[in-house]
């Protein structure tokens, strides 16, 4: 599975915040700070018994 934050405007790829090692582990969480506007986050491969949680810390 791959989670990647999203520019909405110009469907631009800005970060990949978590990526699948190829363990089954998901890991290198990248942590994006500050208030960057809208934006989105897209999931890629992501198994139906997946549930992905967004909170603010």
């Amino acid at each position: 599975m791959v989670l990647t934050l999203m520019d909405p405007d110009g469907n631009i790829e800005l970060v990949e915040l978590v990526s699948d090692s190829g363990t089954g582990q998901v890991g290198g969480l990248t942590w994006v700070h500050g208030n960057m506007g809208k934006y989105y986050v897209r999931v890629e491969g992501a198994e139906a018994d997946w549930t992905i949680w967004i909170r603010p810390q």
